[in-house]
Parts: structure tokens; C-alpha cells; sequence
């Protein structure tokens, strides 16, 4: 997610700003040395001078210690964003995917109940489908990358999901629940209700699958 990402990149900048405080107070120490070392050089005090090495000696790791750390820092700070990153891709287009399977049954659904002429068993199989691909969307792994609003979407899908299989169980039921029988056309009478309740479904998982999209789009 950008935002996500963004504050990532800004708690890096911070820290690597921090970073080059404390660099550049260990330069200004190891500059204050130095013009003492050349002084005390200059006046030929050698016992001082060998005294300066412990403190000189530290400055100079403290500053590689410094600048190490900033390159490990930036490195691992880009490398768990990227990876943070392709994680949402991964899963959303596992989402993406699930959605399009449902989207492409409950079509399929529509224009059976619609036309007839399709065997029964062709609902029965979709409807247990459907159901069984919309509970894969509650996996646990896609609610650690999914925002809130999708999560939000799903659930709202439950009752259109669940009541679309009591509907075709009814179906079944008035064609004497034989799988080889075969849908007769509509007639405009005892199948509108059903056809507007696929319709109201087919809806929702296009703005699902909506959601899901614009997730990708702003993390590629």
C-alpha cells in the first residue's frame, strides 16, 4: 500500500538522518584532534600526543560504526518494503483470481436461470462452488494484507452468498432435485426474485473485485 510504503521510506529518512547527526559529531571530534594533535606537534609534546590515540582511535570507530550502519539500515529498510510489497501483490492477485471464478459462476448462473435449457446439476455443482470459493476468502493470510474496506466488502457478501444456495436448493426442488433434469426457460414469474438476487451478487463481487484492483495498482 503507498501509504504503507511511504511512512516506511520516511521512518528510513529519519533514521538516517540520525545517523548522519551522530557522523557528523564524531567528524567534528576527530577535526578537534587533529588541530590539537598538529599543536601538540607543534610544540613537540609527545607524551600528549601518543595520549590522543585511545580517543582518536575511538572516533574512528565510532564513525565506521556509523556509516555502516546507515547502508545496513537503507538496505534492509528497502529490501522489507520491496518485500512487504510483493507479499500484497502476490495476494491480491490470488485474490483477484478467486473473485473472477465467482464472478464468472454466478454469470453463468444468471444466464442458465435466465434461458433454461442447462441440466440442473449445472446450479446445484455452481452454487456449491460458490460457496466454497467465497469461504476461501476468509483466509487468515489475506486479512494480514487485505485493508479493512475489502475485508468489510467480503463479510457484507455473506448473505447474498448464502441465501443465493437456499434459492437453488428450491429450484432443485420444484424440478424434483434430479441432476440430469433439465431448467426450463424462464417465464418471467417464478424466477425473477432469483435472477435479481444473482444480479444484486454479480454487482458486489464486480466492486469487490474492484477493490482488490485498485489495491495492486497502488503498490506495483
Amino acid at each position: 500500500m503507498t501509504s504503507e510504503r511511504k511512512n516506511m521510506y520516511n521512518e528510513l529518512h529519519l533514521a538516517e538522518r540520525d545517523l548522519a547527526c551522530v557522523q557528523y559529531v564524531v567528524l567534528l571530534l576527530l577535526s578537534s584532534l587533529l588541530g590539537y594533535a598538529i599543536w601538540l606537534v607543534y610544540i613537540r609534546d609527545w607524551q600528549a600526543l601518543v595520549g590522543l590515540l585511545p580517543a582518536a582511535t575511538a572516533a574512528c570507530a565510532a564513525l565506521l560504526v556509523a556509516k555502516t550502519a546507515t547502508r545496513l539500515l537503507t538496505y534492509n529498510m528497502y529490501v522489507r518494503a520491496d518485500d512487504h510489497a510483493l507479499d500484497i501483490v502476490r495476494v491480491t492477485h490470488h485474490t483477484m483470481a478467486m473473485i473472477n471464478d465467482l464472478r464468472g459462476r454466478v454469470r453463468y448462473m444468471k444466464i442458465a436461470l435466465s434461458e433454461g435449457n442447462r441440466p440442473l446439476v449445472a446450479l446445484t455443482k455452481n452454487a456449491e462452488t460458490i460457496q466454497n470459493r467465497y469461504e476461501a476468502l476468509y483466509d487468515r493470510e489475506l486479512y494480514r494484507y487485505l485493508p479493512g474496506s475489502v475485508i468489510d466488502t467480503i463479510v457484507s457478501l455473506s448473505g447474498s452468498v448464502f441465501g443465493l444456495s437456499t434459492l437453488i436448493e428450491g429450484v432443485a426442488s420444484v424440478l424434483g432435485g434430479k441432476g440430469h433434469a433439465v431448467i426450463p426457460p424462464d417465464d418471467a414469474t417464478n424466477r425473477e426474485g432469483l435472477i435479481q438476487t444473482i444480479s444484486k451478487l454479480e454487482f458486489e463481487l464486480d466492486a469487490l473485485f474492484s477493490q482488490v484492483e485498485s489495491l495492486r495498482s497502488t503498490v506495483e
